[in-house]
């Protein structure tokens, strides 16, 4: 399943599509947000930006995006469904994801316009995967011919698009955003290798409070530039508002064939990989040399080790647990997952724990966080659920 929340520019045509397609997953554009909860449930995620409350209610096999324009308003304002399939009783006009393209136009119409999906981060086409408008506010995506995205919406914003918009949302992102993003400019600029700096990929944030210290933390998700680099990062502020970065990163997902994307930390010079000996296999050499040594980035491989002497702190991640490559003995062979899109909240229970959960592919890897130690290494534990149902 391709998990996406589309950024759209919010313009309204009176097209005749309209009428035919104005109600998504059993609620309606302008229904009451009360009515929406009532029907899904508690949201998994809440989401304010710009004066728009967007909540998220993950299902299996799909999700759904409600938004709220203004904040405090109680109406639904765009209603988005994505995923691989849904209950057929929350098909709208018999369209519904996992639907082919050719069903939809034969009972829908032509649309307005088509254009193939474009990667938010790359810039570049998505395969096989295209958007089409059915005039400005009805959009769906497709991937290989199959409905995996809905969305209908009402001109109650600007387009995000604007460069007035963005301005704005910078002036007045969180707190917490902006002093990690002045931490990261000013004090410990990701992958830096012989002082070349590269401009860093930001793909999501989300505020939570890891530790409970009633201070807000905050987790970003990166797309790198070299393999060897966490694609999640966790940033705590104390009361004094001093951002320090949590040693021990995460890189949710299954090892993939390396591709030509990234950059080889070998080729800086400043790289080893050490194969892990049989009576040492339950050791973390890398969590070890980089408490010992002058090492900054360390990675425990079931098989073996990588050790990289990057500028900034210390920076280590655990991947004994993965189950692909477990033969090599280095890492050239392969590179980490990328992130569609990346919840965090709270296991209820005994006792209160924060989890960071991406999705990527059909499933969605959840990292249960059971304690941070003083020298930022986590205690924590994964779970793996698959968002696709079973043949």
């Amino acid at each position: 399943m391709r998990v996406l929340i589309f950024v759209f520019a919010y313009l309204f045509n009176p097209y005749v599509y309209s009428e035919q397609f104005n109600t998504l997953y059993n609620l309606s554009l302008g229904d009451s947000i009360d009515k929406a909860l009532n029907l899904l449930g508690q949201p998994s995620e809440v989401v304010t930006q710009n004066n728009a409350v967007f909540r998220a209610f993950i299902k299996e096999n799909h999700y759904i995006v409600i938004m709220e324009n203004p904040s405090g308003s109680n109406f639904i304002s765009s209603i988005q469904v994505t995923g691989v399939s849904q209950p057929t009783d929350t098909f709208t006009n018999k369209i519904g994801l996992g639907v082919s393209i050719e069903k939809v136009i034969q009972d829908f119409g032509e649309p307005s316009s088509s254009k193939p999906a474009i990667d938010q981060i790359t810039q570049d086409p998505v395969s096989n995967t295209d958007i089409h408008y059915f005039g400005e506010n009805i959009s769906l995506e497709t991937q290989n011919g199959l409905v995996t995205s809905i969305r209908i919406q009402f001109d109650e914003t600007h387009s995000s698009d604007s460069e007035a918009d963005r301005k704005n949302f910078e002036a007045t992102m969180p707190e917490e955003i902006q002093l990690v993003q002045d931490y990261i400019l000013n004090t410990e600029y990701p992958e830096v290798f012989n002082e070349e700096k590269y401009r860093i990929s930001v793909s999501n944030f989300k505020i939570i409070d890891l530790d409970f210290d009633n201070q807000n933390d905050v987790v970003v998700s990166y797309k790198p530039h070299y393999t060897q680099s966490p694609t999640i990062v966790l940033f705590k502020i104390d009361e004094n508002k001093k951002v320090t970065r949590v040693t021990e990163g995460f890189a949710p997902g299954p090892l993939v064939q390396r591709g030509d994307y990234f950059l080889d930390p070998h080729s800086t010079d400043k790289a080893i990989d050490i194969q892990v000996k049989e009576e040492k296999k339950d050791s973390l050499i890398g969590a070890i040399s980089l408490k010992s040594t002058k090492f900054t980035m360390a990675i425990d491989y079931p098989n073996f080790t990588h050790l990289d002497m990057r500028e900034g702190f210390k920076s280590y991640i655990n991947l004994t647990h993965v189950n692909e490559f477990v033969t090599e003995s280095n890492c050239y062979q392969f590179e980490f997952s990328y992130i569609e899109n990346m919840f965090v909240g709270y296991i209820e229970g005994e006792k209160k724990e924060p989890f960071i959960s991406s999705i990527i592919g059909e499933k969605m890897y959840t990292y249960i966080i059971h304690n941070i130690d003083k020298e930022g290494f986590i205690n924590k534990s994964i779970e793996v659920t698959n968002l696709k149902k079973d043949d």
